[in-house]
This record gives structure tokens, C-alpha cells and sequence, in this order.
């Protein structure tokens, strides 16, 4: 007779159980039923097994559970890893540059997407499809797309990547669609800062510089076209209301403007108080009755209908986009020795946070979990904070010695799992880079009580609210 100990994982999360289960076999190779199994932990301070061979961790670090059957007396081992919170779960090489803005996308059945850089001119960039545990299901390379673009989903789990083309993947990585016949302009159109958002009603929209594009997701006919910018400003995270009826876009040193999404008629348009500056990579935030404007320096309040009611304090430029707490609290960062805010109010600093800010003014922005964590990516290092209206403590922090720092750019990626995903880029380093995707050994899930929890509002990076 012999058994065999298996899990459906190697590892787990401290505080978190394992099921072990045993298959056993008898001496002509068939299956039976043990009489009676006995596990036990080969480190008990680190992990317990019950009778059922549920593994319980405690601490963290590596240990082998046993089983052994009755009344053959045959056994198995099988050795678990213990993971603490914000430790490396794996790290992923892109083969190319990291991206300097925007973050990872998770599809609905957990696919993480991301992209990478893969020429130094900054026109073709490779879309990774990668599994929960690190591996590669499918990659495409991308012609027109670079580290400045980004993946979205969509609730039927397809992956759309806008840059001066824009393509369209199943799941499956299969190719949808693809928009390759773009307009010759006198200058170069470079697919720097193009952008989308994906809707739940299958609407694509697309802000391609001199274009801004409403598309049929599903075969990419074009619904409406906005009107053209002749300064190539249409470069700015499109948002969509929760209702799927007006359409946020901002274009970059002019103004926000509202559209109705079915007809691309403009409903208003507000000027941008810091037209000198640009603020890329970065869009409006949709809350109850309100309008968030993210501009280059400050964030301003509009009600629905376009009227400034509350003036946001003046920053030097590179805002990322906010996250909004619960209680309405607004955490952000900037590409200052500044770092991380939060106010009660656009115009009412309750606190910040010095040295914690990102790398590139067009950093996407931080990530609430449930429970007042947040998650950061900055020019040294990757960080969680439990954060409240009174200020800030380290959870953790990645790399953990002080001395080490090493520059992420991805936006965070809260995962359905609690997984947090972040990545690096040494595009124009300041500090040691490297070009990885990151996942983080977490559990708590995003805020669900956050109208824009976010960047991009949710992990398709859809752009759309949800209430």
C-alpha cells in the first residue's frame, strides 16, 4: 500500500487554512479507503493540523506536515510555506521596459494583465496575460502601444489596450478586433497618454489625442466621435457615470467635458485652472452628486451640472488620481518629497505623509482595502499603511530592510483574493528599477463601502462608477 498527501497549494497566507487531502492505493494499484489517518505538523508553532487535515498557520516560515494510515502504517510529507502579510508571493520579468504609468488589470476569472515596453522609440509594447500563481497563459505584441498605455476589462472579461491603435482580446487572447487605419497627421501622433474606459453596457471610449471615439465594443463600429482637438489634448483617462449616461473626459491644459454618452452631445465644459500644467494619466472621480476634476495641480468639486462648489487646494504639479474613504476621507499623492495626503475636504488637509510619493506626475494613484489599509506605489519602495482622518502607520513595507528602495510605477491592483499587484519600470531611473510585475501576499479585499476605491475605480480599471 502507499498514499500520497496533496493541497491545491504550496503555500498560505499567516492566519489563513489549507485543506490536505490523501489519495491511497493498495498494492495492485487501486484506490481504497484508509481505516484511520493521523496528521500532524512538523511545527506546530509555525501551523497546526486538525483530524480532517485542515492546516491552520500561525507564523510564518517553511514546515512539512504528515500522514500516516492505518493499519498498513504507510505515510507521506508534504512541505508548506507560511507567508506573512506583504511578502512576495512570485515577481514576474516583462521582458521589457516596465510601464511609468497606469497598473494591472484583473479579469473576472483572475487573469492579471499588464503591459510592456518593448522598444526604446515607444511604439510597440506586449500585452501578458498572467495567472493568479505568476504564469503566462498568453502574450500579444502590440504595434503603436507603449509603457504610457494601459489594459482594461470587460464585464465579459475581454482586454482592450488604447494606444494610436487600439485592439481588442478575448479571454482567451484571440484576437477581437483591432483599429490599425488611424488618421496621418502633420506631426507624429506617438501613442503617448492615450487612454480609455470601458463601460458596462459594452461601450468602448477612447481619447486618442486629436480623437476622442465612442466604439461598439464588441466589433469596434464607432458610435460617435467627439470634436477634434487641434492641440492633440484628448489624452486624459476617460470616466463614465454609474448609469452608464454622461461620459467625463478632460482634455489636457483645456477643460473637462461632460458628453451623453449615447449621442457624444456635450452636455458642459469646464475650463482647467492649471491649463500650464497637464497631468496625464490620470482622470475624474464620479461621487454622490459630485464631480472630483483632477487637474495638474489641485482637485476641484463640481456638482453634476458643471458648477466649481468647492475650489481644491493648489499643489505643485503631478496629482495622482484620489481614493475616497467611507467616510469621504480623500487620500492622494504627488511626485513631491510631499508625498501622501488626506483631506477631509478638496480644500481641507488633514494630514500628509513626506517621502511617500511616486515617481512620475502621471502615476495613477493609491489603492483602499477594507479595514483602512492602503496601498502605495513610490520612487523607493512599495508600501501599506493603515490609514485613517488621523494620520498614517507602516504595515509593511517592500523591500523591508530601510536602506534597500527599489521604484514602482504601477497603480496598485487590489485583486478579488486580496492579492495586491504592483510593478516597476526603468524607464528614466532615479533609483534601482528593475522590470517586473509584483504580487503581494495580502487578504483584504477592496474597500467595498468606497465610491472610487481605485485608480480607474475598480481592478477591470473600467473608469465607470458604481453608485
Amino acid at each position: 500500500m502507499r498514499a500520497e498527501v496533496f493541497a491545491e497549494d504550496s503555500a498560505l497566507l499567516v492566519e489563513h487554512t489549507l485543506q490536505l487531502q490523501l489519495t491511497a492505493w493498495d498494492s495492485a494499484g487501486r484506490v481504497v479507503t484508509p481505516e484511520a489517518v493521523t496528521w500532524w505538523s512538523g511545527d506546530t508553532a509555525k501551523a497546526t493540523v486538525d483530524p480532517g487535515g485542515i492546516v491552520t498557520a500561525r507564523t510564518g516560515g517553511d514546515l512539512s506536515v504528515w500522514v500516516r494510515t492505518a493499519p498498513n502504517g504507510v505515510g507521506d510529507t508534504l512541505r508548506l510555506h507560511i507567508a506573512v502579510h506583504g511578502e512576495v508571493k512570485w515577481r514576474f520579468s516583462l521582458g521589457g521596459y516596465g510601464p511609468n504609468a497606469g497598473g494591472p488589470a484583473e479579469g473576472p476569472d483572475g487573469t492579471i494583465y499588464v503591459l510592456a515596453q518593448t522598444d526604446a522609440q515607444a511604439v510597440n509594447a506586449r500585452l501578458y496575460a498572467v495567472t493568479p500563481k505568476g504564469v503566462v497563459k498568453w502574450q500579444r505584441d502590440l504595434t503603436e502601444v507603449n509603457g504610457s498605455n494601459y489594459p482594461m476589462v470587460g464585464v465579459d472579461g475581454a482586454v482592450y489596450v488604447v494606444g494610436q491603435y487600439v485592439w481588442a482580446f478575448e479571454p482567451d487572447g484571440s484576437l477581437r478586433w483591432a483599429i490599425t487605419d488611424r488618421q496621418v497627421e502633420i506631426l507624429r501622433n506617438f501613442p503617448d497618454w492615450h487612454a480609455g474606459a470601458i463601460s458596462s453596457d459594452g461601450v468602448l471610449y477612447a481619447a486618442l489625442a486629436f480623437e476622442f471615439y465612442a466604439l461598439r465594443a464588441a466589433n469596434a463600429d464607432t458610435i460617435w466621435q467627439a470634436p477634434r482637438s487641434s492641440s492633440a489634448s484628448w489624452l486624459s483617462p476617460p470616466t463614465v457615470s454609474a448609469d452608464s449616461r454622461t461620459v467625463y473626459a478632460r482634455q489636457v491644459t483645456r477643460e473637462l467635458w461632460a458628453l451623453v454618452a449615447a449621442t457624444g452631445a456635450t452636455k458642459w465644459t469646464v475650463a482647467d485652472p492649471d491649463s500650464p500644467f497637464k497631468g496625464f494619466g490620470v482622470g475624474s472621480l464620479l461621487i454622490p452628486l459630485r464631480v472630483l476634476m483632477v487637474t495638474g495641480a489641485r482637485v476641484r468639486e463640481l456638482d453634476t451640472l458643471g458648477m466649481v462648489m468647492v475650489e481644491g487646494l493648489d499643489h505643485a504639479p503631478g496629482l495622482s488620481e484620489p481614493v475616497i474613504a467611507p467616510t469621504g476621507t480623500i487620500y492622494l499623492q504627488d511626485v513631491h518629497s510631499f508625498g501622501l495626503y488626506a483631506y477631509a475636504a478638496v480644500n481641507q488637509q488633514l494630514w500628509r505623509r513626506a517621502s511617500t510619493n511616486s515617481r512620475w506626475p502621471q502615476y495613477g494613484g493609491p489603492a483602499l482595502a477594507s479595514g483602512g489599509v492602503l496601498y502605495t506605489a513610490t520612487q523607493d519602495g512599495f508600501y501599506a499603511l493603515d490609514v485613517s482622518s488621523a494620520g498614517s502607520t507602516l504595515r509593511w513595507r517592500f523591500p523591508g530592510n530601510t536602506r534597500d528602495s527599489l521604484t514602482f510605477t504601477g497603480a496598485p491592483l487590489i485583486g478579488h483574493d486580496g492579492t495586491v499587484y504592483s510593478f516597476t519600470s526603468s524607464i528614466d531611473p532615479v533609483a534601482p528599477v528593475s522590470d517586473e510585475l509584483f504580487a503581494f501576499w495580502e487578504d483584504k479585499p477592496v474597500e467595498p463601502n468606497s465610491p472610487w476605491p481605485m485608480w480607474r475605480h475598480d481592478a477591470r480599471r473600467s473608469g465607470q462608477a458604481s453608485r
